[in-house]
């Protein structure tokens, strides 16, 4: 019977060693992998996080003009009636609102028409269906203020609403990007005759205004635009955004 060879103690030490070196290369490598996965994934939603602020940042949309569609010539009109504003992206990708507020009243429903670039047809819009801006687009929103209408894209509001003429409006736009774009319009003056024009001017202030406009104070313009914002204003009721 052949005698068993039992390995001595240097040869089981070498392997142990062999076997502690392998196996710290592994743990390595793999805390290696890890920590680059963890680098890039940080990486990459950090730039996602910085990408959408940039976004948000860089969106804006403006309320250029809101006017009454129907003015009465009668004086003794006390609430604005159905009344429109231009809506202007001046952002440089598509802008998606998803809710409307005038006076921080959601619009239930209103109707939406393209002026520029190219003018297109009207459509209704409500809370349920977002309206999508694109670059550089303007449209027009149509606001019915009348509880009974049923025609067209009905009644604009989820409950009974008045606006007196001799309050402020408050237009606050609210997008999928999370911004809120707010146009406050002040209520109407007065229009000032030429000579107190020349004087407001002189001081270097401006008064925007139409015939029954909403206006405010705001930087000096040229006597020439007060003149025609004057004009204009006699066939429909006008108003100057702040």
């Amino acid at each position: 019977m052949r005698p068993r060879v039992r390995p001595t103690v240097h040869a089981s030490r070498g392997i142990a060693e062999i076997v502690g070196t392998l196996m710290l290369v592994l743990i390595v490598v793999a805390a290696s992998i890890a920590f680059a996965a963890f680098v890039a994934s940080y990486q990459k939603q950090l730039q996602t996080q910085e990408n959408a602020t940039n976004q948000r940042n860089l969106e804006s949309l403006r309320v250029l003009s809101l006017a009454e569609v129907h003015p009465e010539a009668s004086p003794n009109q006390t609430n604005l009636e159905n009344f429109t504003f231009v809506l202007a992206s001046e952002y440089v990708n598509p802008s998606t609102i998803i809710s409307i507020s005038i006076n921080g009243n959601p619009l239930r429903s209103f109707a939406a028409m393209e002026l520029s670039p190219t003018p297109g047809t009207v459509h209704c819009n409500s809370s349920a269906s977002p309206l999508v801006l694109v670059p550089f687009e303007q449209v027009e929103i149509t606001v019915v203020t009348d509880s009974a209408a049923s025609a067209g894209c009905g009644y604009s509001f989820f409950s009974s609403l008045t606006f007196p003429l001799d309050q402020f409006l408050q237009v606050s736009l609210f997008t999928q990007l999370q911004n809120t774009f707010t146009n406050v319009f002040l209520p109407p003056t007065a229009v000032p005759l030429p000579d107190q024009v020349q004087v407001l001017d002189a001081l270097g202030l401006d008064v925007r205004n139409g015939a029954h406009g909403f206006q405010q104070p705001a930087v000096k313009s040229r006597l020439s635009a007060e003149r025609s914002r004057s004009s204009n204003s006699v066939s429909r009721r006008g108003f100057a955004t702040r």
